[in-house]
């Protein structure tokens, strides 16, 4: 057997495109074990070696994957949050990507040509590790309308017309795991000198003043529309009880982290952001987004993607005259362009095929066998209910369901096309083998 294993760390962020690759892998011959981030690690050091698909080769793991690397696995890595490149530029040098974990991984693909080309050149001795293929993430959502269609007629039903707002910042409203954010980044590597210490906090001072300029717009827009929704999408490390409480007072907004982000944009009839990666997804979906930023950063955050594919308000009521502005025509062309710039979008092989074409290149043979736990978990779909009631926010995040599994790889068979028929089996906690029957 040749086994692959694909861990998922945020559901509304990463599952569908993770599952897509596991699919493509199964259908070359492979054997998937796919699930919880968590959940796989404490099964895979004792697990018949493979490839190991991880979201991030961050030096905070470098003991981890050392330990999987010495049990012969091999691994790979497609960085969930490669955006930082762009924006965060500190934390993809210092954490993500640089000397001490260079040699950890056998591939890393990805996001677009500038990250690729940086990387090539940086790393010239390990150039040839790094693959141009672009996130799978975008495979999902280029196909949006087809594999959202349940989600998509239930927020037309609810909501009809709204504004979407969609948060990126964590700040001022993150979760208190990490209340001191400064001593969070020395452990984790962002932060090593003083110039790193200085950027961060820049940084987090910027993304604090956008946070909240981008709350008086909510504000702002509600009083302005009372009988219009808004709906406040947040970032998913974000404490939406205090984003909810912040706008308490209008009966009109709605803080909703449900579902992925793509239906809730093909839904809306205006999307704002404030320099965030869902501006890539309503590109894909031919819905121009406005990025609404505080004046005195216009120049700064001119320099980021998300900035560059949108229209770049900085005046409220600009911002009124494009919503009210129904008939004007606004040519998609030149921002899709700048879109290929830093996103690789394939028209001959998608990314989730690409990926799992090099994954299957260095796949080995293994005479072992996945060793699968009897847990109480195994039938705890059943139970959904009662854990979603007195866990939501680990049901979000942390659990995963044989049934959302065979779910969704209906609908991803149907729209892309997949070769066969698939057999999931219970491994341990959120982790299922998948393999072709």
């Amino acid at each position: 057997m040749k086994f692959v294993y694909i861990p998922t760390e945020i559901k509304i962020r990463d599952f569908r495109s993770r599952l897509l690759i596991a699919l493509r892998c199964v259908d070359r011959g492979m054997v998937a074990i796919f699930g919880v981030n968590s959940s796989i690690r404490k099964i895979i050091l004792n697990s018949p070696p493979g490839i190991y698909l991880d979201k991030s080769v961050s030096i905070n793991k470098l003991k981890f994957l050392k330990s999987l690397k010495s049990n012969e696995n091999k691994i790979f890595c497609l960085d969930e949050e490669s955006t930082s490149f762009f924006d965060n530029f500190e934390i993809y040098k210092n954490q993500r990507l640089n000397s001490k974990n260079i040699k950890i991984f056998e591939k890393f693909f990805c996001l677009g040509k500038k990250e690729y080309l940086y990387n090539r050149k940086i790393y010239k001795k390990e150039k040839n590790k790094f693959y141009l293929t672009g996130n799978p993430r975008f495979d999902i959502d280029k196909f949006a309308r087809k594999i959202f269609l349940k989600e998509i007629n239930e927020i037309k039903k609810k909501y009809k017309d709204f504004i979407l707002v969609s948060r990126s910042f964590r700040y001022p409203y993150k979760k208190d795991k990490y209340p001191n954010l400064i001593f969070r980044a020395k452990k984790l590597n962002i932060i090593n000198n003083k110039k790193d210490l200085k950027k961060y906090s820049y940084t987090r001072k910027v993304l604090k003043e956008l946070a909240l300029e981008q709350d008086k717009m909510v504000k702002y827009l509600a009083l302005k529309y009372p009988k219009k929704q808004i709906i406040v999408r947040p970032h998913p490390t974000e404490d939406i009880d205090k984003i909810k409480n912040n706008f308490k007072d209008l009966t009109n907004v709605n803080v909703i982290l449900k579902y992925e982000a793509a239906p809730w944009i093909i839904c809306a009839e205006n999307f704002i952001h404030s320099g965030c990666s869902t501006a890539y997804i309503a590109l894909l979906n031919n819905k121009l987004p406005i990025s609404f930023l505080k004046k005195k950063y216009e120049k700064l955050k001119r320099t980021v993607p998300y900035n560059l594919i949108s229209r770049i308000k900085t005046d409220l009521n600009v911002v009124l005259n494009d919503i009210n502005n129904k008939k004007k025509l606004i040519k998609l062309s030149k921002y899709k362009k700048g879109f290929s710039k830093f996103v690789e979008i394939l028209d001959n092989q998608l990314s989730h095929d690409k990926i799992a074409q090099e994954v299957f290149k260095s796949s080995f043979e293994t005479k072992k066998i996945i060793s699968k736990k009897n847990l109480v978990y195994k039938n705890y779909y059943f139970l959904k209910n009662l854990f979603v009631k007195f866990f939501s926010q680990d049901n979000k995040e942390k659990f995963i369901f044989k049934n959302e599994i065979s779910k969704n790889i209906k609908v991803l068979r149907e729209v892309f096309k997949l070769n066969g028929n698939y057999k999931v089996t219970f491994v341990a906690n959120s982790v299922y083998e998948i393999k072709k029957v």
